[in-house]
């Protein structure tokens, strides 16, 4: 929400469908920006309507329409906004009549599930490490892995002196030519699954994301995209929802339930459903011929 001292120029910038906030942080410490003829710096604040903000001498506007888009990258594509190689940029394979940039990465030799969008706060929720967005790739890397591999694989906790979040690692399949496995990260560290392989001596023929969230990549083929269902996007942002839910719950000391959403209540009634249980205790059992849920009396330990 604006307030008396304007909003964040890189908020702003994101919120206008240019580049996410991160990146724009970086161009405006590059010096990119300018905000009524004057060179922006971190910590510049605007007011949207009422101050002239340009990007490399090209106004800085409002987008009223919003996209949100699901790519399946091919190889052999960039998904930076700019690339000084001169590479194709994955924005070029999306026909919209809008300017969109990539939430998140692939590498240029990586494939598979991506969204773009020129949505600023939908990008900052599906990238920030908080929001936690468990993303899925399958792996083929040479040779067949050992059992030693996959358990080293799973108890790497940094990558060059950086700290990581434990990585879950399963096996398809595996032959004397090849092994297939799947990637389950929580965060997205710069080509973490290529490093990770290196560490343990692994030779990677081909990576490719096919989940994101609740999104899978389904029949989507290389180089086609789709827009996401209006279901998809507030699946997305509900994570958003529920992480502010809690951060109010943390600041009040307690778990006072006046401050919990509806939706939330109705969540944890669904989660006692599907665990079986009630809120006093009481064991219950699924009758499997009804699907009925039969509750049992509480052995008494007298």
């Amino acid at each position: 929400m604006e307030n008396n001292e304007g909003i964040k120029l890189q908020k702003y910038v994101s919120d206008c469908g240019l580049m996410s906030r991160r990146k724009a942080e970086t161009e405006i410490e590059n010096g990119a920006f300018t905000i009524n003829g004057v060179a922006a710096v971190p910590g510049n604040r605007v007011f949207p309507g009422k101050d002239a903000v340009e990007y490399r001498g090209k106004p800085v506007l409002p987008q009223s329409k919003k996209y949100y888009i699901m790519l399946n990258k091919p190889q052999g594509y960039v998904t930076t906004t700019s690339d000084e190689l001169g590479r194709k940029n994955v924005c070029s394979l999306v026909d919209v009549n809008a300017r969109l940039y990539p939430v998140g990465r692939l590498d240029y030799n990586s494939e598979g599930l991506l969204l773009l969008t020129n949505d600023g706060e939908f990008a900052n929720i599906m990238t920030h490490p908080r929001y936690e967005h468990k993303k899925r790739y399958l792996v083929t890397v040479a040779g067949r892995i050992e059992n030693n591999a996959l358990d080293m694989i799973q108890h790497i906790r940094e990558l060059d002196g950086e700290p990581i979040n434990p990585v879950s690692v399963k096996l398809v399949e595996r032959n004397e030519n090849a092994s297939k496995l799947i990637f389950t990260l929580s965060e997205g560290k710069n080509r973490e699954i290529r490093r990770i392989c290196e560490k343990v001596d692994l030779s990677i023929m081909q990576l490719k994301r096919f989940a994101l969230g609740p999104l899978l990549l389904g029949e989507l083929a290389p180089g086609e995209w789709r827009h996401l269902t209006p279901k998809e996007i507030k699946e997305l942002k509900r994570s958003n929802d529920n992480d502010k839910t809690k951060g109010l719950l943390k600041k009040t000391g307690a778990n006072d339930r006046r401050f919990v959403s509806d939706r939330q209540k109705r969540d944890n009634r669904n989660d006692d459903r599907n665990t079986g249980r009630r809120a006093d205790g009481a064991r219950a059992h699924k009758d499997n011929r009804t699907g009925n849920v039969a509750r049992k009396p509480k052995r008494s330990d007298g």
